[in-house]
């Protein structure tokens, strides 16, 4: 093949040349070119070879639809070659044909076709059953599609949209629906899978109509492409594949390696109508090209397909085409029309004025040559379809171009709900309804006609924009109705050509299937089209049924004796075309949450474990060594993720005394006490929970399950994020150091069970304020604290300095109580736990639940120490229950059991234990541990904390400019100011604002506060204010709450004042609890739609608006506060996920150039 001389559409730059390899030959290109095309241009016919026989095969649709193009480029399988552009210094390589692709051996599989008939994998190999081990690989390798080799990670990103008016189809009928919704106000998302608008215009150059012939095609298309372009309410998504309609007007779409999650508020289909080869003899060999993939090559790519033609049709499509190719330089052997009285207008004497044969009522029967099409065998038909007798003849050819069956594209219509119907007429199923947010125009109606098109998309676009009240509707309506009766009267009937059975008639050329498959599968019983695609695997390869479901249904309704409208369709599913499983798997947002103390734990050589979405430290040393050092001097361990309430109010204990096991309400101020929660039922839901009664009336809980209490009372703050958390444990924990921290009487003997308010300061935001709290778990002393995080790990580093007497180190024990860690149908004991009466929280025991609520949790150690020990270190009532035993001198561990009653102390079965264990084992009543002697104290002077933002680390590894602003870490930059301004400016910046006050102030008269921050009132739900000098903004998030956002210092007189008023108004503070990010720049919304759901366009989403919703799948407060005219975005998340969700930000924001800016550009870019 060569190429021909240039014409006016194509999208090749003749100019330039590249180069590419191709199975280790190197092969020229033009920038333009597919893959396709600049191989047909280099001469090659042979592209790849089939599924099941491996026959050859060749370009067909050029288009993306078929599967003969499916090649490996750069480590990549099943690329459709046809549509992917080429790049230089691609590597392509096809996937299948050994020792090679012009010689493959396993092409002798043809021969066998008798003992591989349809479905034969389900009969043979199944006895014996080791058979179809061995067999299995052996028809992977022969069968199967491309390899996943090395190829280059791909970083795949998922973004979300919300739109008005989506239009999916750039053709005639789809932009002429976009432009009339936009002029009518409505903005317009108008998604294509090609690189260019146009659709079939593009390669068009005589436009059939009913009427007369319209020339050049392709200069209309560049008119409305240029109308969509320069229409500002129109935005164009090239290259994108609309592959699945989801409930709630949600359509997935591929562009590249982004997945964008549209959400429509009406949706417009134009994805006209598709060709696929009828079934005749020898159908699949190369050199066989449908129409529209001739009229591309010719056109686009100026590829010559072929010396000498046979054109196909069924309308005078084939017609136009014909004279196409004559134009173009190609000798055109004859038309074969399967019309058997075609209309001769203008195009009938455009034929015989160049000389071309025109065969009237002609099908194709048979292509004749081996590797390539030699010639074609024709018949004459009657217009019922039966073949005239002694009609047949030959022709000689080496392009075969098939225009004669089409398919409209109606998957995504159905997959949104739309029913669908067979149109006897145009031989198609095609739209029935038009949804009250869906539509269905162009092509896929069945209508071949541009103006009906056109006219079909400006009714759905209008209709679209005003709801269906445009004055100018009923006009246009009335008009494509005309227009449509007309198309109808003058066309004939399309029948499907079914010949009898013989040779390489093939159905599905993605699973090699023939016609003689499918007649025998309906003979075995699979006579519905959902069973017999189950059973012959028809459209369930890469075509998705483009190039075979419509053959299949009609030898479906012919071989069963019905027809086509009852036989029916398959179910239409998402994919519409297959899609790489990392496209739906999306990028890795697995959300981590982080203590404030993790980069201590990662300096102290921690080894990390997973609990939830936290990651916590599992050890520092070995199990033996910190079991000791707790035992025996004192540990450290961080439980800052434990989940912890704040109830305050009269009715706090109340509130807890139907939550818990045990009686709160009478609780003395500054006392603690433990209890259970448990569900209505009896069943415990988590571990015992102390409770601390606060001298200000406030009661506050340790436990992770807040959905308890949200489902008996409102009124309370869930405060897991805001405070961090440490136990120490040991006989010595006394004696460390509180180091600057003052509670009353924190050291003494009376410092039992009780609560101590730490230092507090008058500031808000104080880092210093704390509870301070002493507890006994199995006899062991244990002080607990909970701090403001930002001042933890200067702390933690404290008892780290007195280490030679208090070495840090994990708490290793156990509690000896039951609860969601054992099992988990646990219940509390029936009346004999202690408990103060029974509530809804403690109701009576169920009887199935008595006995396992009698097993208790001991101790186990061993009678004879100097026992052998082998095999897994385990203890086990039964066979998968199992629980630790510290590797120590002296066996210990714990065990439920439930012979021993609650007080005693005996024997264990042994045989009810590990076998191969040679320890006698005996059930110690008391679980205590040694007493230890209190160790000296350990003062610290000039202990000043200062508070670290959740991603300080970050800067410390960028080697950030530091600067110390009102007791926080910032950084000041991280290259010059002017490099950062500059780079936000031309792209999108992203900037840490964790160390800015930030507060939620809740309650029902909030109207009373607008005045302390500058306001003469307060702005509607999900929009924001800008303060006065010292309060930079005030977003009213929902009806009764407001988030503050303000200078560090320039709050606390503004939040007390707030505090004084009198009404129901509830004030937290927000500041060391939330991370907060500033993302900035002309391309800070398109990084964000990629991390976030939210709805960000304009003028939803204008500027001063608010809305929480996911961010990296989790819970956000985005708000939008321009700046110097750029776009500002301002992220409030929860301290603990603040380094995952910074990361997964600036992940999404490098490859579109994404600069981090300190706080020097801030303040330039605020000023």
């Amino acid at each position: 093949m060569t190429r021909l001389r240039p014409g006016g559409a194509e999208s090749i730059d003749r100019s330039r040349s590249i180069t590419f390899e191709f199975n280790g030959r190197t092969v020229a290109a033009h920038p333009g070119d597919t893959i396709g095309s600049a191989l047909a241009a280099s001469g090659r016919a042979l592209l790849s070879r089939s599924f099941k026989y491996h026959r050859p095969r060749g370009l067909l649709c050029v288009s993306g639809k078929c599967p003969n193009c499916m090649m490996q480029v750069d480590g990549v399988p099943n690329v459709r070659s046809c549509v992917e552009p080429v790049r230089a210094g691609m590597k392509v390589r096809t996937q299948k044909g050994w020792p090679s692709l012009s010689w493959d051996w396993m092409a002798v599989l043809q021969w066998f076709d008798a003992l591989l008939p349809v479905g034969f994998y389900y009969r043979t190999f199944t006895r014996p059953r080791w058979a179809w081990k061995i067999a299995e690989p052996v028809i992977r390798r022969l069968a199967g599609l491309g390899r996943l080799g090395a190829a280059p990670e791909t970083r795949w990103e998922h973004a979300h949209e919300r739109v008005e008016v989506l239009v999916v189809g750039g053709g005639p009928a789809g932009i002429s629906a976009a432009l009339a919704a936009a002029r009518r106000g409505a903005r317009v998302t108008l998604v294509d899978d090609q690189d260019r608008l146009g659709g079939h215009l593009r390669f068009y150059r005589r436009i059939p109509s009913h009427r007369e012939p319209a020339p050049h095609g392709f200069e209309l298309a560049r008119r409305l492409a240029d109308e969509a372009g320069n229409e500002p309410r129109i935005r164009v998504l090239s290259r994108a594949l609309a592959f699945g309609a989801y409930e709630g007007g949600l359509v997935a779409v591929e562009q590249g390696t982004t997945l964008i999650h549209m959400r429509a508020g009406k949706l417009i289909v134009a994805t006209g109508s598709f060709e696929y080869p009828p079934s005749f003899d020898g159908n699949d060999l190369s050199g066989i090209l449908l129409a529209s993939g001739a009229r591309r090559l010719i056109e686009l790519y100026g590829v010559e397909p072929g010396r000498r033609a046979l054109l196909c049709g069924t309308d005078d499509d084939a017609l136009a085409l014909a004279l196409d190719l004559a134009d173009r330089g190609l000798e055109v052997a004859a038309v074969a029309d399967a019309r058997t009285a075609p209309n001769q207008g203008a195009w009938g004497r455009a034929l015989a004025e160049r000389g071309i044969e025109h065969l009237r009522a002609h099908r194709v029967v048979r292509a004749l040559g081996g590797t390539r099409v030699r010639g074609v065998e024709l018949a004459r038909f009657t217009a019922e379809g039966a073949e005239v007798a002694a009609s047949r003849r030959r022709l000689e050819c080496d392009l075969l171009v098939l225009g004669t069956q089409y398919a409209p594209s109606v998957e995504l219509l159905r997959q949104a709900g739309l029913r669908c119907r067979y149109d006897d007429l145009f031989h198609q199923m095609v739209p029935a309804e038009s949804g009250a947010a869906v539509a269905g125009v162009g092509r896929l109606t069945g209508f071949r006609n541009l103006d009906i098109e056109m006219l079909q998309g400006e009714i759905a676009g209008a209709a679209a924009a005003s709801g269906g009240a445009d004055p100018k509707l009923a006009e246009l309506q009335g008009r494509v109705a005309e227009l449509e009766a007309e198309y109808r009267r003058g066309r004939e009937r399309d029948r499907p050509l079914l010949l009898p059975d013989s040779g390489w008639q093939f159905v599905c050329l993605c699973e090699d299937v023939k016609q003689a498959d499918v007649t025998r599968a309906v003979r075995e019983g699979f006579s519905h089209l959902e069973t017999l695609k189950r059973y012959s695997t028809i459209s369930m390869g890469p075509c998705q049924g483009r190039m075979c479901l419509a053959t299949a249904s009609a030898l479906c309704a012919e071989r069963t004796g019905r027809t086509l409208a009852e036989t029916g369709a398959t179910t239409a599913r998402p994919p519409v075309q297959p899609v790489p499983l990392g496209l739906l798997a999306g990028p890795e947002h697995n959300p981590v949450k982080l203590t404030p103390m993790h980069r201590k734990h990662d300096e102290a050589g921690a080894a990390p474990m997973d609990m939830g979405l936290w990651k916590r430290p599992a050890r520092y040393s070995s199990e033996e060594e910190e079991w000791r050092a707790v035992r025996e001097r004192v540990g450290l361990i961080d439980v800052s993720t434990l989940g912890k309430l704040d109830l305050r109010g009269r009715d706090a204990g109340a509130l807890l005394d139907k939550v818990y096991t045990h009686q709160m309400a009478g609780l003395p101020p500054g006392r603690v006490r433990y209890g259970l929660i448990a569900n209505d039922e009896g069943i415990i839901l988590g571990p015992v929970a102390p409770v601390v009664a606060g001298r200000d009336g406030s009661m506050r809980a340790r436990h992770e399950r807040h959905g308890r209490f949200r489902g008996r009372q409102s009124g309370w703050t869930a405060r897991p994020r805001r405070a961090a958390q440490a136990h120490r444990y040991g006989p010595v924990a006394r004696g460390v150091p509180l180091h600057g921290l003052s509670p009353g009487g924190g050291r003494g003997r009376g410092f039992v069970a009780a609560a101590h308010r730490l230092r507090r300061g008058d500031r808000v935001g104080d880092p210093l304020s704390g509870l301070l709290r002493r507890v006994s778990v199995g006899g062991a002393a244990r002080s607990g604290r909970r701090v403001r995080h930002p001042a933890v790990r200067r702390r933690r580093a404290a008892h780290a300095a007195a280490g030679e007497e208090a070495p840090d180190r994990r708490a290793g024990h156990r509690r000896a109580v039951e609860s969601v860690r054992g099992r988990p149908r646990l219940v509390h004991p029936d009346g004999k736990a202690g408990l103060h009466r029974q509530t809804p929280a403690a109701p009576p025991a169920r009887p199935s639940d008595r006995a396992e609520a009698r097993r208790v949790r001991g101790g186990l150690g061993a009678s004879n120490p100097g026992g052998e020990r082998r095999g897994r270190r385990r203890a086990a009532r039964g066979p998968g229950d199992e629980l630790p035993v510290q590797p120590l001198p002296q066996p210990a561990g714990w065990a439920r059991v439930g012979s021993c009653g609650r007080g005693a102390a005996g024997p264990l079965d042994r045989d009810r234990f590990e076998r191969r264990s040679r320890l006698r084992l005996r059930v110690r009543r008391p679980v205590l541990r040694p007493r230890g002697e209190k160790a000296a104290g350990v003062t610290m002077e000039g202990f000043r904390p200062y508070r670290l933002s959740p991603v300080d680390r970050v800067f410390d590894d960028l080697g950030a400019h530091r600067a110390e602003t009102s007791g926080w870490r910032t950084a000041l930059s991280f290259a010059s100011p002017d490099q950062e301004l500059s780079g936000l400016q031309a792209a999108v910046g992203l900037c840490d604002l964790s160390h800015e006050t930030k507060a939620e102030i809740c309650g029902r008269d909030l109207a009373q506060v607008a005045g302390s921050f500058g306001l003469d009132a307060l702005p509607p739900p999900g929009s924001g204010a800008r303060g006065d000098g010292s309060v930079a903004a005030v977003y009213r998030t929902a009806p009764d709450e407001l988030f503050v956002l303000a200078a560090l210092d320039s709050l606390s007189a503004r939040l007390a004042e707030v505090a004084d008023r009198d009404g129901c108004l509830h004030l937290v503070d927000r500041t060391s609890g939330f991370a907060a990010f500033l993302l900035a720049g002309p391309r800070a919304e398109d990084v964000l739609r990629l991390v976030t759901s939210l709805d960000l366009g304009e003028p939803r989403f204008r500027d001063l608006s608010c809305a929480r919703g996911p961010l990296a799948r989790i819970p956000a407060l985005v708000a939008r506060r321009d700046r110097s005219g750029l776009r500002c975005y301002e992220i409030f998340i929860s301290r603990e996920y603040g380094l995952y969700a910074w990361n997964a930000i600036r992940e999404a924001g490098l490859p579109r150039g994404l600069v981090l800016f300190g706080q020097a550009a801030r303040r330039r870019l605020e000023a």
